[in-house]
């Protein structure tokens, strides 16, 4: 009984000792392995930086207008007896688009044609018989009235009559058609919309803060989203006089070439101004930044005591902006090395991998609403 007694407690003991032993080793394991487990890489894509000359820029959103455009419309009301052009086609200066009827007036004008010939046929005669003293000086002065009255009738009627030929005013592009044979028009019926886009212009707006940058003849830049790979080259070609005070912005139009007309009437524009170039400068591409509520930073490469390489978080000074890249006028110098991509998941000392083949989703097109 006494052995039993003894043998219960010392098992006991013996099962808690080594639930606590191999408690204790598991934990130290356990210690050791995350002691040992190397911090995760993060891929990312890197750059060495370096002072470059620096074109400054004034941006803007513009949009397309023509050089010429107007609405070609009636002056007169009647109908239509003769189209002569198409939806699209190109017109010379003073080329007939369309003829309304004019027979009425054509039959007057000759009616007036005829009044005109015998007031004058009457007025030649009374002024050569006024030197005989057959006629008064009254019956002379009535005689030229009437000549000269005929003759200005006939004038209007044919003056009228040019009217109901429908003319190109200057040489262009029509657009779609909007009359048709025998219908009758009003004044101001639209007949087509006619363009000269042999060079269109850009009308844009500028903040009363680069007001002092803008000159006449400043080379301006342009794209437009039809066509994403081309840019448009022109000059400033006139300021607004007048600055809008309730925005604190002036308007400003550019002329730009454009001799395979790609560049249409109402298309949006990202306009950039040309300024003259700058001292050189430190200048990164945007998605290098990190903005957060602290400042700007910027992931600058280091090399630990172990050889590898970390991120070091920087804060910078930002300058002017170009397109996709901006001026830092402080907190990196030539020669460091800085991360363009892969900011997303880095810290302070965040271990990184250098790999040029590493790129951000890009989205080529914005989807449409």
């Amino acid at each position: 009984m006494r052995k039993w007694q003894i043998a219960v407690p010392l098992a006991t003991i013996l099962v808690f000792g080594a639930v606590i032993g191999f408690n204790i080793y598991k934990e130290k394991k356990i210690q050791e392995y995350l002691a040992n487990m190397k911090p995760p890489v993060n891929p990312v894509t890197t750059m060495k930086i370096d002072k470059a000359p620096w074109q400054e820029a004034v941006s803007a959103i513009g949009f397309i207008e023509p050089n010429q455009g107007i609405d070609v419309s009636s002056e007169v009301s009647g109908s239509i007896t003769g189209l002569y052009f198409d939806s699209g086609d190109v017109v010379k200066q003073n080329q007939v688009l369309v003829q309304v009827n004019d027979s009425v007036e054509k039959a007057n004008y000759e009616a007036s044609r005829a009044k005109a010939d015998v007031a004058e046929k009457k007025f030649i005669r009374y002024s050569a018989l006024i030197k005989k003293g057959n006629v008064s000086q009254m019956d002379l002065d009535n005689a030229k009235a009437d000549y000269e009255a005929a003759i200005a009738d006939a004038k209007s009627i044919k003056a009228k009559i040019e009217k109901l030929q429908i003319k190109a005013p200057f040489e262009g592009k029509l657009g779609i058609r909007n009359v048709y044979v025998g219908q009758y028009v009003q004044p101001g019926s639209k007949i087509a919309h006619l363009e000269d886009n042999s060079k269109v212009k850009v009308r844009f707006t500028v903040s009363q803060n680069d007001v002092e940058k803008i000159k006449l003849g400043q080379k301006v830049v342009l794209n437009v989203d039809a066509f994403p790979d081309e840019t448009f080259e022109g000059e400033i070609s006139a300021i607004e006089v007048v600055m809008n005070y309730e925005a604190g912005i002036l308007q400003v139009q550019g002329t730009i070439p454009n001799p395979q007309s790609k560049l249409i009437t109402g298309m949006y524009a990202k306009v950039n101004v040309i300024l003259p170039s700058e001292e050189e400068q430190i200048a990164i591409p945007k998605t290098a930044i990190s903005y957060n509520l602290y400042g700007t930073s910027v992931y600058r490469v280091k090399t630990d005591d172990k050889g590898q390489k970390i991120s070091e978080q920087v804060n910078v000074t930002t300058g002017n902006e170009n397109g996709d890249k901006v001026v830092i006028t402080s907190g990196l110098n030539p020669g460091d090395v800085i991360v363009t991509e892969g900011l997303v998941r880095l810290s302070n000392g965040s271990y990184i991998e250098e790999n040029d083949k590493y790129n951000l989703d890009k989205v080529e097109k914005v989807p449409e609403l």
